[in-house]
């Protein structure tokens, strides 16, 4: 049974949310059935002992203790108690939404023409939408169902000359051009990543209007994904990535929690992208998102850190010299990271500290101990032994560490174009170590390779080295 829809959905519920269940199933206005009801306890009890397999006929005589098994009336049961749950599940989410249920009061009132209490549940929804400090598209677009709920009730009262006609073509336009930017930001960024292309009808109109109106830059989801778009379709121009950030700032409190993580998380994929075009003030850009979005739970969901955010600020970090925020960073906020990969990224965290501490010997042990299945932690493992070993001179163990690396790349078939990438590590670390002394010929020959090579990390180490190198 458990590969069923309903066992599937009723698996995922929580302890409260199984008790409001039973409260809904055995009120005689949603559900008359004690077959469903007798079904409903025995899911209940495997629930509670945590019973992963459960037999389709066990449950069948649940309901049905003295018949014979009959496959078509145990799919309709358990079909019958599924639709259930949905619907219970669906107005538990309504019940959630205090505009939304006035909407529907009033139209209740409406059809009733009673015109007076369809104006009042009118009036609360809206004083409930404007006591919250929610402004995002979502805000947007109640305001405008409910202007449009008052217009059909203007039209169907048949009071001429009234009506709401240019409040109604307002809350549409805006709640429009918000939707539309949005979306478009959102098929820019997964064109970048997935090589997709997009192509969004009117989008240049609307950008044009907002250009031309700067008052539809007061809606909070307009400014917000207006900055953004501009900053992802002009990479050169620094100032709509201030403007963007300028917003998120200004605008934060008036987006849900998980708006608020995706605004962020745009913004730290533009920062990174510009990074990686070699704009060191977009390190620190990233870096500073990151801690902000840690420090207030924005980038913590559900009390879980993702190993991306770990990683990236982690790198950022280093980059920016921030040696002493990292160490009290990987204390603080390891335990939010998913067990799972926690010991291997805390790990491979504090190793890197340690090499950026010059505590080479400590970040050595660590390096050796690294267990995880992530292949790019493992090479920057590796790749930072190498500059351990280089660094200190240790070079039977340097040799021993490229062979196992070129292994390591040649037998893992998933590692994909960062493959060349080490590869090309490979060649130039075995290049500077057998660079003769004062030779400065090969040395400008080695640095011009080094100055194309990717990635921006590994040639600022190279040519560091090549300037030690006498």
């Amino acid at each position: 049974m458990q590969k069923t829809k309903l066992f599937l959905l009723f698996s995922k519920l929580s302890k409260w949310e199984t008790n409001h269940f039973e409260a809904f199933l055995t009120s005689p206005y949603f559900n008359k059935r004690k077959d469903v009801i007798q079904l409903f306890h025995f899911l209940k009890e495997k629930q509670v002992k945590k019973e992963a397999v459960i037999a389709k006929q066990d449950a069948y005589f649940s309901a049905y203790p003295k018949k014979e098994f009959q496959e078509k009336e145990a799919y309709l049961l358990f079909s019958y108690l599924y639709k259930l749950l949905e619907e219970f599940l669906s107005l538990q989410q309504i019940r959630k939404d205090k505009a939304l249920i006035k909407l529907y009061t009033a139209r209740a009132y409406q059809e009733l023409k009673l015109s007076k209490g369809f104006e009042q549940k009118i009036s609360e929804s809206k004083n409930i939408l404007n006591k919250s400090n929610l402004r995002n598209s979502e805000y947007l677009r109640k305001n405008y169902d409910l202007e449009n709920e008052y217009y059909n009730y203007l039209g169907s009262n048949q009071r001429s000359g009234e009506n709401n006609l240019e409040a109604l073509g307002n809350a549409f336009d805006i709640y429009y051009i918000s939707e539309k930017i949005r979306h478009h930001c959102f098929q820019l960024s997964h064109q970048a990543v997935s090589g997709k292309e997009y192509k969004s009808k009117m989008l240049d109109q609307i950008i044009s209007i907002v250009e031309n109106d700067v008052a539809y830059l007061e809606y909070p989801p307009i400014a917000v994904y207006f900055f953004y778009y501009k900053a992802l379709s002009s990479q050169d121009d620094d100032s709509n990535f201030v403007k963007f950030r300028q917003t998120i700032d200004e605008f934060e409190k008036h987006f849900t929690s998980t708006e608020l993580r995706d605004i962020y998380l745009a913004a730290i994929n533009v920062c990174i992208r510009r990074a990686n075009q070699g704009g060191l003030v977009y390190v620190s850009e990233t870096f500073e998102l990151y801690k902000t979005g840690i420090e207030k739970n924005i980038l913590i969901e559900n009390g879980e850190l993702s190993p991306f955010a770990f990683k990236n600020i982690m790198s950022a970090g280093r980059k920016l010299g921030k040696l002493d925020y990292l160490e009290s960073f990987i204390a603080k906020y390891q335990n939010n990271l998913n067990s799972k990969v926690r010991k291997g990224i805390v790990c491979y965290s504090t190793a890197i500290l340690r090499y950026e501490q010059k505590r080479y010997q400590e970040s050595m042990e660590l390096l050796k101990e690294l267990e995880t299945d992530d292949y790019l932690l493992t090479i920057s493992g590796k790749t930072t032994l190498l500059k351990i070993y280089y660094e200190l001179e240790e070079l039977d163990a340097l040799e021993a560490l490229l062979e196992s690396l070129r292994i390591y790349l040649q037998r893992n078939k998933q590692i994909g174009y960062h493959k060349d990438v080490y590869k090309n590590i490979i060649q130039l670390t075995k290049k500077l170590v057998a660079l003769p002394a004062y030779d400065k010929k090969k040395k400008k020959a080695l640095m011009e390779k080094v100055m194309v090579m990717q990635p921006l990390s590994f040639r600022k180490w190279f040519l560091e080295q090549l300037e030690n190198k006498r």
